[in-house]
């Protein structure tokens, strides 16, 4: 099951072709796995921290083509709009994202790449038909993720949440919620098959496999590596204000930069409740939230034999990567 704001029509067919172009950025990191910090600092890279280009918010400023901003939103509505939008302030949307000072475009994705003959719902991204395409992917720890889902969609606004019919659910317990998020559940590719498909791409030239413990160990080392990545060089100055607007502190302080504001909604809304979306960054809280629950450790433990061939040495290779970093 998809989200039901998640549209795979960019995606599908020819679509692609018709928004993307040589030189852009895809930032596709997994959900709760640093989605927001990885797309201020392509960003910044970008802008080369320059307080002229500024962060304003996701949805304006690294726009997510697959979010549908209402029911029913076709994705040429989407697309023309992106193009065609004046925000409230006078000044015009594509300015935000399409501005001819940026070193690159970059746009964001929760998609994975086509790599198996049998591509599942969430593998749509054609990786090797665009080559001159670049995608930043990045995992986090998979307890860590799991243990983040639940204050993040309790922070998702009433409005928003009434807009999708009562998504993202409440759940009554963390038990309940971690069912689904595991392998046979509603949304149970959202770290599982994430890791598997991305970890089939890291060898592409035009991919960037990073982790969410080893860019909160060596930020600069981080940035250095996305910024060679996408062929920017940043002068001592510039690293500097990059660095700095990278981090949790800064993003923490500009947290209403965060909102996710739906400028499309007929309804003006955010997604997040104001200054929510931003934490602290901490690794390892999710030893606290599964492991120390016997339930929830017998469910992750299950799930990980079943989904993961951990006698394989590719597999294993694999999981020790998800859940402790550097490839």
């Amino acid at each position: 099951m998809m989200p039901p704001y998640f549209d795979r029509t960019p995606y599908l067919g020819d679509n692609f072709g018709k928004w993307i172009r040589d030189g852009d950025v895809v930032v596709a990191v997994g959900a709760k796995s640093g989605t927001n910090w990885l797309l201020n600092c392509a960003h910044q890279i970008r802008a080369k921290g320059s307080d002229d280009l500024p962060w304003v918010d996701p949805l304006a400023t690294t726009p997510w083509v697959e979010f549908r901003q209402y029911p029913g939103e076709k994705f040429e509505d989407n697309l023309a709009a992106m193009n065609t939008t004046v925000l409230a302030d006078g000044s015009k949307l594509s300015d935000q994202w399409n501005n001819d000072k940026y070193a690159y475009r970059a746009f964001k994705t929760h998609f994975t790449p086509m790599m198996g003959a049998e591509p599942g719902m969430d593998e749509i991204l054609p990786i090797k038909d665009f080559p001159k395409v670049k995608f930043l992917a990045m995992a986090r720890n998979g307890k860590d993720v799991m243990a983040s889902f639940r204050p993040f969609w309790e922070s998702h606004t009433p409005e928003f949440k009434k807009t999708w019919g009562g998504f993202p659910p409440n759940y009554p317990t963390s038990a309940a919620m971690l069912k689904d998020l595991l392998p046979g559940g509603p949304i149970g590719h959202l770290w599982f098959n994430y890791v598997r498909s991305w970890w089939a791409a890291k060898d592409e030239d035009n991919v960037l496999l990073l982790h969410y413990n080893d860019l909160k160990k060596d930020l600069k080392g981080g940035i250095k590596k996305i910024a060679k990545f996408v062929d920017v060089e940043l002068n001592g100055k510039e690293f500097a204000a990059v660095e700095e607007k990278c981090g949790f502190v800064w993003m923490k302080e500009n947290g209403d930069k965060f909102n996710y504001n739906v400028w499309n909604s007929p309804t003006p809304m955010n997604v997040m409740v104001d200054g929510t979306l931003i934490n602290k960054g901490v690794s390892g809280r999710g030893k606290g939230f599964i492991d120390d629950d016997d339930e929830m450790l017998k469910m992750w433990d299950d799930a990980v034999d079943g989904f993961f061939d951990l006698e394989n040495s590719d597999d294993a290779a694999m999981f020790k990567w998800a859940m402790e970093g550097s490839v």
